[in-house]
């Protein structure tokens, strides 16, 4: 603490401040306390923020203040200088903490029960107590057409009886941009209902349709400029004729041109995982809904191309069917509504997490196995890539990353920086996208009769013993606002554009228009392998430091390969 604090006051010039001043990464947690039961702190003393970042990417760095020995108020953090013209634009967020002591007890180990930092919050620190640890979110927004080069700004920090410190904030753009389609493709699931539901908690009335809509809008928006696509992998709108409405399909070409490209237009679904296929049969697979679920795909296909998104079009189809007792009856079925589904639109996809089984090729379109299925068996889905298939990955329900054997999760016990490889690993199996089951299960929180949070503090238990599952965006304080976001959101996106670094950097390798030397070879070789970061998708260093510095030496050498 005092070497921190001893720093902050040569880098600043001043005798005496009320904080220490640091930065950290953002793809490290920074937590309340430097207590010694709390998980280490990764911030380190610096009089000025940098960011690094190509156009059209979202990039973050972290300002943490660090109370001394008294308590401080009135603490206000504003940018007081920026570049004029075309230039990055620059948010500032708060973070908000979520306290595990008060959760069930997880089904994993964890090092830490206590306040975990995850939610984006348009509220800034005001106050800070002593010994206590605030971080403050920065992030640069690029759009696609800001020219490269270094960006000047300043944050002005004050607090009461203290003279205002200027931070430098500088953001280097590289010479080029990210796809504004995304080479990834992403089938993250959000149900834009469980918006509307929690913030009709507390109004008299419900929304009206204009209403609902204008949310729906604002979280489609939100989510594509996370490079996720909006749309509920389980929905079930089809069996009763009904073309899906999130997102609305006759706005596809308008969210095409902010990176839509893929849509989840309807399930297969297989039951309980205990069900027989007679059961499931009786549930789902009697007629009309049958006919009724072709007759919608036909008509949600024509609907889609018309905008030229037809080929954005998939099923999500008998999830996680390697774990059902009866999966060999079921799978007839599914091999029966495949055929039916082809001679009626055959270019919809369909999407299956399952092993590569003989009875499914052919069938399923798009392999979406588990990182742990992948680690355990790549070549099967790599033969499926050779024959035409699309291989896409998933996680869920995972301890976290550092209990060997594990694949990064998305639990709040998570590192910020393992979900940030989540990208460089999909990268590694040269997967073609990634799914998850939900980011927004708000269903456990809004009672009647209760503030709204964050003033009532946010049930993370989706999933009894899994800390953060289904939680990855938050309400925010008015529902024309859009979703606050998370650590683990944030890191996510971060992911898929690192992602998009290795694709570039490949495609210009691989085009083989520039000579290059043995050496040169061997380093973009070694980036494109990623051995410094991914050795399977069970085994990875979270190390943000690596990851900036692999990040940094691929967009040089795309750099240096695109000048070419």
């Amino acid at each position: 603490m005092q070497s921190l604090y001893q720093a902050t006051l040569r880098n600043f010039g001043r005798k005496t401040l009320p904080f220490a001043v640091a930065t950290a990464s953002s793809a490290d947690k920074i937590f309340h306390s430097l207590d010694a039961e709390v998980p280490a702190f990764k911030g380190r003393a610096a009089s000025a923020l940098a960011i690094e970042t190509a156009a059209n990417e979202v990039e973050g760095t972290q300002l943490v203040l660090v109370g001394i020995g008294q308590s401080t108020s009135g603490i206000k953090i504003k940018l007081a200088r920026m570049p004029s013209g075309k230039a990055p634009k620059i948010r500032l967020y708060g973070i908000e903490f979520h306290d595990t002591t008060k959760t069930i007890e997880t089904s994993y180990k964890v090092e830490y029960r206590g306040e975990w930092p995850d939610v984006l919050s348009n509220d800034l620190p005001k106050s800070l107590a002593p010994q206590e640890v605030r971080s403050i979110w920065v992030n640069a927004e690029v759009a696609p057409d800001v020219p490269a080069g270094e960006y000047a700004y300043a944050l002005e920090l004050s607090a009461d009886g203290m003279e205002p410190l200027t931070i430098p904030l500088t953001v280097k753009v590289w010479d080029f941009a990210l796809p504004v389609v995304p080479t990834l493709r992403t089938g993250l699931s959000t149900y834009d209902r469980f918006i509307h539901r929690y913030y009709e908690k507390f109004r008299s009335k419900e929304f009206s349709e204009t209403e609902k809509a204008e949310i729906t809008d604002t979280l489609v928006r939100f989510l594509l400029r996370h490079r996720m696509n909006p749309g509920y992998i389980y929905t079930m709108m089809a069996y009763s004729g009904e073309v899906i409405d999130y997102p609305d399909m006759n706005r596809l070409a308008e969210y095409r041109k902010l990176g839509l490209n893929a849509i989840p237009v309807g399930q297969l679904p297989p039951h309980a995982y205990r069900g027989t296929a007679e059961q499931m049969i009786e549930a789902y697979y009697k007629e009309p809904k049958v006919e009724n679920f072709l007759k919608t795909m036909k008509a949600t296909y024509e609907i889609a191309s018309k905008q030229g998104m037809g080929d954005a079009l998939y099923i999500h189809a008998f999830d996680e069917i390697f774990a059902h007792a009866h999966a060999k009856e079921k799978i007839v079925k599914l091999v029966e509504l495949r055929a039916r589904l082809r001679e009626v639109v055959p270019k919809i996809k369909v999407e299956c997490i399952s092993d590569v089984l003989p009875e499914l090729v052919g069938v399923v379109d798009i392999w979406d196995p588990s990182i742990k299925m992948m680690a355990r068996n790549p070549e099967q889905y790599w033969e499926r890539q050779k024959a035409g298939d699309e291989l896409w990955m998933y996680t869920c329900l995972g301890a976290p990353g550092h209990v060997p054997g594990e694949p990064p999760s998305f639990v709040l016990e998570e590192s910020a920086a393992a979900m940030r490889l989540i990208g460089w690993i999909c990268y590694f199996y040269k997967a073609e996208g990634f799914t998850y089951y939900a980011l927004n299960h708000w269903q456990r929180n809004g009672a009647k009769g209760e503030p709204p949070y964050p003033k009532t503090p946010w049930n993370i238990q989706h999933v009894n013993t899994f800390n953060g599952e289904a939680h990855l965006i938050f309400p925010a304080r008015r529902h024309d606002l859009e979703p606050l976001s998370s650590i683990r959101l944030e890191n996510l996106r971060d992911g898929f554009e690192d992602y998009e670094y290795l694709k570039l950097l490949s495609d210009l390798y691989h085009a083989g228009k520039e000579p290059l030397n043995a050496d040169d070879r061997r380093e973009i070789d070694s980036l494109l392998s990623m051995r410094e970061l991914v050795r399977s998708g069970v085994d990875y260093t979270d190390d943000s430091e690596k990851i900036a510095a692999s990040r940094r030496r691929i967009a040089f050498w795309i750099e240096r390969l695109k000048q070419k």
